[in-house]
């Protein structure tokens, strides 16, 4: 069964997420914007709060908007 989750901040490439299944820390996910996908790390999770490291822009991304998915296979990459 696919996480879901909701973007709650975004500093520079930085990006916080709240979601409400399993997640892992070093997991590569993806944040959907759109038609894009921002390749992210999993940093560290604390609860439900994920904080991921983006490899890429997260120009125009913000918290109002997007509601990312991820796949809560541990080693895999997800949709966040």
């Amino acid at each position: 069964m696919a996480t879901t989750g909701k973007v709650k901040g975004v500093v520079q490439n930085l990006v916080t997420l709240t979601v409400d299944g399993p997640v892992a820390q070093n997991e590569i996910c993806y944040i959907t914007t759109g038609g894009d996908r921002l390749m992210a790390e999993v940093l560290k999770v604390v609860g439900s709060d994920v904080f991921v490291q983006v490899f890429e822009s997260t120009r125009g991304l913000n918290c109002r908007i997007y509601r990312p998915h991820a796949r809560g296979d541990i080693g895999s990459r997800y949709a966040l």
